[in-house]
């Protein structure tokens, strides 16, 4: 008996092994790609987008995403789960629409089935409720107070055959509106903070799908309430904030720094009031002083050209010493009022 080398041997198990690992699960693989037909589709609606939800809305879209191994689409709308839609479309087909012609009141189911090579695969099926019927008609009934003051109850109630009730709105004039559910309702609706008149109450009953049927009826309420009269800081919210102590005392603070400022600005505008008065009377003085000079100048001239002659009337004489007496007296005068303006100005 011939013996194998151990070096053959060792070879051979990990090519066995080898084989084992990589290429039985490609060719299993393969294999099961090659004789696998299309998973159902999972199927998207904008306009119904929770399946679980009803609606009142008979025109529709739905969309779903095609495999490109996909050779064919199956789609329509069944009440049974039970069977495979019937009308086939081309593999490009990604969107579906319903119109009225096509749903009915109650549970339905949107079927989408695709085709390969291998054949047609698992059906999706996307529930679709639909309910178009408001609840039937029903009445109000009206229940006194058992004693003075009390209020009346209403009491209403309907049914649904499809969707149910989902709930009911009372409106009352003057009033918020009131949403009962139906549980409530059966209790009834207590008014309360009614003035007494006579008020038209309508009650408005919603299916789940939105849909409604309402009713009306004239209440009587007997109950002698009145509306409080409100204080004054009910009646102007803001006087009762600006009453508060934080507030005063912020108000005062801010009048104060107000005061502050203004007294701040005042003095400095007057500053600057001093500033132009004291620039001008400067000017003034300088004016001043340059006009009497010139004209002393010139009379103090004349004056001496009168005095140069030989032989002076009396009358020129006199003349002469009432100019120089009446320039010395000005140039007092003017020198006064000029430290006058300078002193006030200081």
């Amino acid at each position: 008996m011939r013996r194998v080398p151990f070096c053959n041997q060792f070879l051979a198990v990990i090519f066995g092994l080898l084989f084992l690992v990589f290429l039985l699960p490609t060719i299993a693989l393969a294999q099961a790609t090659e004789t696998s037909t299309p998973e159902a589709p999972t199927i998207n609606s904008d306009t119904y987008p929770d399946e679980k939800a009803w609606y009142n809305v008979t025109t529709g879209h739905f969309s779903f995403s095609v495999p490109n191994d996909v050779t064919s689409v199956a789609i329509d709308v069944a009440t049974s789960t039970e069977g495979e839609p019937l009308d086939t479309f081309s593999a490009d087909t990604t969107d579906f629409y319903v119109n009225p012609d096509l749903l009915i009141d109650g549970i339905q189911y949107v079927r989408v089935q695709f085709k390969n090579e291998e054949g047609w695969g698992d059906i999706a099926l996307r529930p679709l409720l639909i309910d178009t019927v408001p609840p039937q008609p029903f009445v109000i009934k009206v229940e006194a107070g058992h004693k003075p003051g009390d209020f009346p109850t209403i009491y209403f109630d309907t049914t649904d055959s499809l969707s149910g009730i989902d709930h009911y709105e009372v409106y009352v004039p003057h009033q918020q509106v009131i949403e009962v559910s139906p549980q409530a309702a059966e209790n009834g609706y207590t008014f309360s903070e009614l003035e007494d008149s006579i008020y038209i109450v309508r009650v408005i009953a919603y299916d789940k799908a939105g849909n409604e049927r309402d009713n009306t009826l004239p209440v009587l309420v007997e109950a002698s309430w009145h509306k409080p009269v409100p204080t004054i800081k009910e009646s102007y919210p803001v006087l009762n904030w600006l009453l508060k102590d934080d507030v005063i005392i912020m108000f005062f603070v801010f009048v104060v720094f107000a005061q502050f400022m203004y007294i701040i600005y005042e003095k400095d505008k007057l500053r600057k009031e001093e500033e132009v008065l004291r620039k001008e009377a400067k000017e003034i003085q300088e004016q001043t002083a340059k006009i009497f000079t010139a004209l002393r100048n010139e009379i103090y001239d004349q004056v001496q050209s009168i005095s140069s002659k030989k032989k002076l009337s009396k009358k020129e004489k006199e003349a002469v010493d009432g100019l120089n007496q009446a320039m010395k007296v000005s140039e007092a005068l003017i020198k006064k009022e000029v430290k006058d303006v300078r002193n006030l100005l200081k």
